[in-house]
C-alpha cells in the first residue's frame, strides 16, 4: 500500500537523523539500547511500531481475522497519540510534567513495568487541544467510545467474540471471519487509519528533520489525501 511506502521511506530518514542504538551490557548479556534517550528516539521508536502494527493491520483484514484487527486498531490509535503527544510537546513548547512522566515511564525497565502514570485521557486532552480542535469535548467523547469498543476485543469480552459464531448449526469459525458484511466497516475504515498515520509522521518529521524534508512528507501526505478523497471525506 502507498501509504506504507511513505511511512517506511520517511521513517528511514529519520531513523538515520537520530543517534543511533548503542551495544551495551544489560541485565547479564548486551543488547541495543538508545543511551541518550532523546525524545526524537522516543519517536523514531514508536514510528517503527506504528508502521509494523499497519502492516499487521493489513495481514488481519485480509484474513478476515476481525477481532485480533480490532486489537490492532486500539494499538493504532494509541501509538498515533502517542507520537502527537510528545511531537506537539516539542512544536508547541509547552512540554509538561506529563511528558516527563511519559517519557520517564517509556524507558523504564522495571520488572512487571507498572502503570503509566499518564493517563490516555489526559494524552487524549493534550492533543486535541494542541492539534487546534475547537470542540475538544465532542472528540475527546467519540475518541474515548472508539477506545472502549475496541478494548472490547482487546480483553476478549463475550460480545464481540460471539460475531466469531457461523451457522446453523452454530459453532466457532477460527479461521477468520469470511463474512463480506462483517468485514465491510473495516474494509471502510482502512483508509483512515493509514492517513492518520502518515499525518502523525508528517508532525513527527518537524521535531527531527530539515524543513525541505518535512515539506516532501507533507506533500506526500497530501497526495494521499487527493488519491483517497471519496473514502476519506465521504
Amino acid at each position: 500500500m502507498a501509504a506504507l511506502v511513505m511511512c517506511e521511506r520517511h521513517f528511514r530518514a529519520m531513523e538515520s537523523a537520530v543517534p543511533p542504538p548503542q551495544w551495551v551490557p544489560w541485565l547479564d548479556r548486551h543488547n541495543w539500547r538508545y543511551v541518550e534517550r532523546l525524545p526524537s528516539q522516543a519517536l523514531v521508536q514508536k514510528l517503527a511500531r506504528l508502521i509494523t502494527g499497519l502492516k499487521t493491520f493489513d495481514l488481519l483484514l485480509g484474513a478476515g481475522h476481525l477481532q485480533e484487527l480490532g486489537s490492532m486498531m486500539r494499538s493504532i490509535d494509541e501509538i498515533n497519540q502517542d507520537i502527537l503527544f510528545i511531537s506537539f510537546g516539542i512544536i508547541k513548547n509547552n512540554w509538561t510534567s506529563n511528558h516527563t512522566s511519559y517519557l520517564n515511564y517509556f524507558w523504564s525497565e522495571n520488572k512487571g513495568g507498572g502503570e503509566c502514570p499518564v493517563r490516555r485521557k489526559t494524552i487524549r486532552a493534550f492533543v486535541h487541544r494542541a492539534g487546534g480542535l475547537v470542540d475538544t469535548s465532542t472528540a475527546d467523547r467519540v475518541v474515548r467510545e472508539i477506545y472502549q469498543t475496541y478494548s472490547d476485543y482487546l480483553h476478549a469480552r463475550s460480545a464481540p467474540i460471539m460475531a466469531m459464531v457461523v451457522g446453523p448449526p452454530a459453532r466457532f469459525d477460527l479461521d477468520g471471519i469470511a463474512d463480506s458484511e462483517a468485514r465491510k466497516p473495516y474494509i471502510e475504515q482502512a483508509p483512515s487509519y493509514f492517513y492518520r498515520s502518515i499525518a502523525s509522521t508528517a508532525i513527527m518529521a518537524r521535531t527531527i528533520l530539515p524543513d525541505a524534508l518535512v515539506t516532501d512528507i507533507y506533500t506526500d501526505v497530501k497526495n494521499f489525501e487527493t488519491d483517497n478523497a471519496e473514502v476519506l471525506f465521504a
